[in-house]
């Protein structure tokens, strides 16, 4: 389980920290559905209920997530979790859902579904019990009714999903692990800054354009003057590299102006 990089195998991994580390032989791993192996003699797979072929809603004694376990074919139990939200979330969300339309895909079942519209609203679409295939397929929806997709996950199961968006972003509490393929990482501790980071791209856009006006703006005057005549050679040698550095200094100075702003300067 710690090699995969899934959250919940992170989570149950740390959990079972002090077990003493066995060989794995046919170790398989399917993204979004569980892991497989034999152990000791023991074929062992972990992961969802579909996956270990238990019926979804065989047991509602704990309504948290669940990790199942089966032994030689035969049902183990399972691992239960108490689902918490990443610091700032609710922030985030907020931040997020006053400039953008937000859904929730999750492989997981619907334990958390009154946590999150609470924090979202009930009009926001939640899907669960979502395979990979199922979360790219729902991106696709999207972008074909002409969204523009901004994707955030955190596991191989997003990965298609995370390929297919415009904008993929991972998160990752480690980011030397391996991530899935994707536009950006951002650090697990970082994520309450999620929609700050989407406003100071809107800013950037914004400065780019002006530094083109800028530049612009230069080269006319520069070339009113070469076309009249009245700049000498020497000045205008010394005029160009000024200029550029005019214009990184521009750039720099009204980044820096909006990532204070937004409380982003740490």
């Amino acid at each position: 389980m710690r090699h995969s990089n899934h959250p919940l195998s992170k989570s149950l991994s740390s959990h079972l920290a002090f077990c003493n580390e066995k060989s794995v032989f046919d170790y398989i791993e399917i993204p979004g559905a569980g892991l497989s192996g034999r152990i000791d003699g023991y074929d062992v797979k972990i992961g969802n209920a579909a996956f270990c072929g238990i019926p979804l809603h065989s047991d509602q004694s704990f309504n948290g997530a669940k990790v199942h376990v089966k032994l030689n074919g035969h049902y183990a139990g399972f691992f239960g979790f108490e689902r918490n939200f990443r610091e700032g979330a609710s922030n985030v969300i907020a931040g997020m859902k006053s400039n953008s339309a937000l859904s929730f895909l999750s492989g997981d079942n619907e334990a958390e579904r009154d946590a999150l519209q609470n924090l979202a609203g009930k009009e926001t679409p939640m899907l669960f019990h979502q395979t990979p295939e199922n979360k790219m397929d729902y991106v696709k929806d999207l972008q074909e009714e002409g969204a523009y997709v901004a994707m955030v996950g955190d596991g191989l199961n997003d990965s298609g999903a995370l390929q297919q968006s415009q904008v993929g972003i991972a998160v990752s509490d480690d980011v030397n692990n391996f991530s899935p393929a994707c536009d950006a990482i951002l650090e697990g501790s970082a994520f309450g800054n999620l929609d700050r980071l989407f406003q100071l791209a809107k800013y950037a856009q914004r400065i780019i354009l002006a530094s083109f006006g800028l530049s612009l703006l230069y080269n006319v005057v520069g070339l009113s003057f070469a076309v009249t005549g009245t700049l000498s050679p020497v000045v205008a040698a010394i005029l160009m590299p000024i200029s550029s550095i005019s214009i990184i200094l521009f750039t720099n100075g009204l980044s820096h102006l909006a990532a204070m702003k937004l409380k982003l300067n740490h």
